[in-house]
């Protein structure tokens, strides 16, 4: 009896997210340097109003202005953008994949429609605003590690019921002693088993929380292009009922041969 193992994609799965994510943490590094180079706009103290690192809206010439912000949303565009709208469905303006991933008001002192300008509370705003988003991304691939962690292990597990399964079929039941009956029936029970407690510990990963990522929540988004929603449950339950429906027909024949 084949059964569909639906691992190998989950694995895919979770290989191309750490990927993104990798990639997505290595251009927000990009950016940070490349602001780190920027020279902030000097802003006269009289006009100065900008607080705790906040970000300051000041009248100002348009084309200094406009030089720096315009810098900053460039080097946003070629950096962090590309993996921002990866999965996007249709186009989406540069503000708003900026609003986005860095906040409103760092996306409100770069618009060209405000009177922002890249001053230096604006420049330990944007750092600020990075290192937050580096954080949560950095919370998201440790998730993701851990999810590729128990598929493998997964994996491993219930490949060896599904192997077990397998060579069984190769032998019918009416070539097999009693004894021997009793034997399969046996090691069907064990490898139930292994399936219920694969299960069972799925279940209580799933209930697990990285950050404010559930486990539940990570898996809606990883597999949601598979067949199954929860390939591990998904398998192990499928393997669970062939272990069962083998059971049955072995204590079919030995009810047969009492």
């Amino acid at each position: 009896m084949t059964v569909e193992s639906w691992l190998p994609a989950a694995i895919e799965c979770v290989e191309a997210e750490q990927d993104h994510v990798e990639g997505k943490l290595a251009a927000i590094a990009r950016f940070e340097d490349g602001i780190e180079d920027l020279e902030p706009v000097r802003e006269p103290t009289a006009r100065a109003h900008a607080t705790d690192g906040g970000v300051s809206t000041i009248p100002h010439r348009r084309s200094e202005r406009e030089d720096r912000c315009h810098q900053v949303r460039t080097l946003f565009a070629d950096t962090v953008r590309p993996y921002s709208i990866e999965d996007v469905d249709g186009s989406e303006p540069l503000l708003a994949t900026i609003r986005a991933e860095l906040g409103d008001e760092i996306a409100a002192v770069l618009a060209p429609s405000t009177d922002g300008r890249f001053t230096a509370p604006v420049k330990r705003a944007i750092h600020s605003a990075t290192r937050r988003r580096r954080g949560e991304l950095e919370t998201v691939d440790r998730a993701l590690a851990r999810e590729r962690e128990s598929l493998e292990a997964a994996a491993t597990e219930l490949e060896r019921v599904a192997k077990m399964i397998s060579s069984m079929d190769r032998t019918s039941l009416l070539e097999l002693g009693f004894d021997e009956l009793s034997e399969r029936h046996e090691t069907l029970e064990t490898h139930r088993d292994r399936c219920r407690r694969l299960w069972q510990d799925r279940q209580e990963e799933l209930h697990r929380r990285t950050g404010r990522l559930s486990g539940h929540e990570l898996v809606g988004f990883l597999y949601s292009d598979l067949s199954v929603s929860y390939p591990v449950l998904a398998t192990a339950t499928a393997l669970y009922r062939c272990c069962l429906d083998g059971q049955r027909a072995v204590r079919g024949q030995l009810v047969r041969r009492v």
